[in-house]
């Protein structure tokens, strides 16, 4: 038996080539994995409420975790660049490690984010703590939204 990984976002589930794709995995009798590597939902957040009133809409465990970050002094950056990439890499690397699962490469990742940052199209942020990479999200945008895509973070740092 080998394992392939086809899964595709939510936002082309309905398209042409992947119900063709559905069709012809299930014609080989393929069965699905039993974890998906997108998520099954979109959520939307409205960014154009003042801070204040977005905080007040979050979990209670959501805003304890921004009151501690702001306590511990971390710096976010939001620039892309070989730093950034590297870290970021390594971060998927430490969260695949932690929860099991593979993840693609260096490679991937490079081509993916440099083609949308050309295009003004992605979004990498990476939070630090003594320059140390604690947790990087990458986003890309479409349609004025931005979508997470891949994220990753480091346990030492809790």
């Amino acid at each position: 038996m080998i394992a392939i990984n086809f899964d595709s976002p939510n936002i082309f589930l309905d398209s042409e080539n992947n119900l063709k794709a559905i069709k012809i995995f299930e014609d080989y009798r393929c069965l699905p994995a039993s974890r998906k590597t997108y998520p099954e939902a979109t959520v939307l957040l409205d960014i154009s409420q003042e801070p204040e009133e977005l905080l007040k809409n979050f979990h209670t465990k959501h805003r304890y975790n921004l009151n501690l970050a702001k306590k511990k002094d971390l710096t976010i950056s939001f620039e892309i660049n070989e730093i950034t990439l590297k870290d970021f890499y390594y971060l998927q690397k430490v969260t695949s490690g932690r929860q099991k699962y593979l993840i693609k490469s260096f490679e991937y990742y490079n081509v993916l984010i440099n083609t949308f940052n050309k295009r003004g199209k992605c979004l990498l942020t990476t939070c630090y703590s003594e320059n140390n990479p604690i947790s990087s999200w990458l986003f890309v945008i479409y349609d004025d939204n931005a979508y997470y895509l891949y994220g990753g973070s480091d346990d030492n740092y809790k």
